[in-house]
């Protein structure tokens, strides 16, 4: 950028003090005092650092206003400071323009803390523009253009400007700084908050089955609609149509599902099968079950009990209303299929080579589970079942068992011929709300935790536990019976002597 010519006469004019290593944003400003008819003289030639000479002396003690573009640079210089001590010595009008945020000695500080003042670095050009030629310093005559005569176009925009405290206005400024940062903390606050609380929700979910369980409840297949009453029935199963024509009284000719209404329960039983609707006779049943497809003929049946059939898998059963399922010294090796049944809310399954709980999980409404001698070792599968109220399982782990007892909803359990040592009364994560245990031929080592066992009424102890410290039935609040076999009797009878607990004979 040109440089403007200084004034040298005699009129009144503007001195400028600067710092050189702020000259092209000085310029700017001068070259725009200049358009605009001021006079003005800046130093051009005395570098930062050199010896102060008189001519500039001179200079300033006869300029009626000094403008000062301070920045830490101009701090820095000691032409600078000498510049503006002079000034102020002799009550030469003063405009302080900040370049920058600067940072001022203690002695500068309190010299020029109530000057007039304008934070360049914090303003638009527009704006300090405005500021600056409507500020009181600016007299006409210091220009050679009349003031009513400019003709910029900034100029009609011109503003009375007031002093500035530039302290108040660093404070101000920083005190906004301080605001937005706090704002930004807040909302990572929150921020975090959310996503802490969607972390816990999370593991929580996990922990508790209610995840498996929303994303199982995805892949349940829905009931469909029951079939027409007056449908002529094909069968696909001698079983099934035999059960059908003993319950109907229809022995020979077409079976209709209207004729198969109020059939509630229905036990195929080896050679025979029997039906539940009053007092109805067994009927002599030849065929073994093979086909379970034909069950959705069936339209109000609720309970099916299978004893002593040679079925080995569950993967035909059809979507029905099925509420009960029994399974009694059956060849069934597995549950495939069962997640058919997704009203399902009770299985006992007794003396069947069962190895796999397959779809189990999807029987979300199961509230009574029975695996008693079957070869089921691995019983994850129940995580989502987050309803499940009733267990009672034979020849398990405690370890296998470990999904199980995280359920929060158990409130029965019965275990026969488990291995339980280690941490079992440990193991449970809702034990306050187990209300009735029993424990049969288990192999036991310790009664760690029993006290927590808060809401338990009802403990049945059969050959488990004999040598181990039961003191702490004592101290359970609800506990109202224990029942014991004859070799626990001489055990629990010293502990519970003299407390309100009833100590009665079981059933072994």
């Amino acid at each position: 950028m040109k440089k403007k010519p200084v004034y040298e006469g005699d009129k009144p004019y503007i001195f400028i003090s600067y710092a050189h290593a702020n000259a092209p944003a000085v310029m700017q400003v001068v070259e725009e005092l200049c358009d605009l008819g001021y006079r003005v003289w800046y130093d051009e030639g005395i570098e930062v650092g050199s010896e102060w000479p008189e001519y500039i002396a001179s200079r300033l003690m006869h300029a009626d206003l000094m403008i000062a573009f301070l920045s830490n640079a101009y701090m820095r210089s000691d032409n600078c400071r000498k510049e503006m001590h002079f000034a102020l010595t002799k009550k030469i009008p003063l405009i302080n323009i900040f370049l920058e945020e600067t940072k001022l000695s203690p002695g500068m500080e309190m010299q020029i803390g109530n000057i007039f003042a304008l934070m360049k670095y914090c303003m638009s050009e527009e704006v300090f523009e405005e500021k600056l030629l409507a500020a009181p310093q600016l007299t006409k005559d210091l220009s050679d253009t009349p003031v009513t005569g400019k003709t910029s176009p900034k100029e009609k925009k011109k503003k009375a400007a007031v002093p500035v405290d530039i302290y108040a206005a660093q404070e101000q400024e920083q005190a906004q700084r301080k605001k937005k940062k706090r704002r930004r903390f807040i909302s990572f606050g929150v921020v975090f908050a959310i996503l802490t609380a969607l972390l816990v929700l999370v593991i929580v979910g996990w922990s508790t089955g209610l995840i498996a369980r929303i994303m199982k409840r995805t892949e349940q297949a829905p009931i469909p609609n029951a079939p027409i009453e007056m449908e002529e029935i094909t069968w696909h199963d001698s079983a099934l149509e035999a059960a059908a024509r003993a319950y109907s009284g229809i022995e020979d000719g077409p079976v209709s599902v209207a004729d198969l209404t109020d059939l509630t329960e229905l036990h195929i039983r080896g050679t025979t099968c029997s039906f539940d609707r009053g007092a109805l006779p067994e009927s002599e049943q030849t065929d073994e079950l093979q086909n379970l497809t034909d069950l959705r003929w069936f339209p109000d049946l609720t309970c099916l009990f299978l004893e002593d059939q040679a079925i080995t898998s569950l993967e035909t059963l059809p979507p029905c209303g099925i509420k009960e399922l029994i399974l009694h010294h059956c060849a069934v090796t597995d549950l495939k299929g069962i997640g058919s049944l997704t009203l399902l809310r009770e299985l006992d399954v007794t003396d069947c080579p069962l190895r796999q709980l397959n779809t189990l999980d999807l029987c979300l409404d199961l509230r009574h589970l029975s695996l008693i001698d079957c070869n089921v070792t691995d019983l994850s599968v129940v995580k989502p079942l987050t309803k499940l109220v009733e267990v009672s399982f034979s020849g398990c782990s405690l370890e296998g068992m470990e999904t199980v007892f995280g359920l929060s909803s158990l409130s029965d359990v019965a275990l026969y011929d488990c291995d339980l040592r280690g941490s079992f009364f440990y193991d449970f994560d809702a034990e306050s709300r187990i209300v009735n245990l029993l424990l049969s031929d288990c192999e036991l080592n310790s009664t760690r935790n029993l006290e927590d066992f808060s809401g338990l009424t009802t403990l049945t102890l059969i050959r488990t536990g004999e040598t181990l410290d039961w003191s702490e039935l004592k101290s359970l609040p609800s506990l109202k019976t224990v029942y014991a076999d004859v070799s626990m009797k001489n055990t629990l009878e010293d502990v519970l002597e003299g407390s309100k607990i009833a100590l009665e004979p079981a059933n072994d």
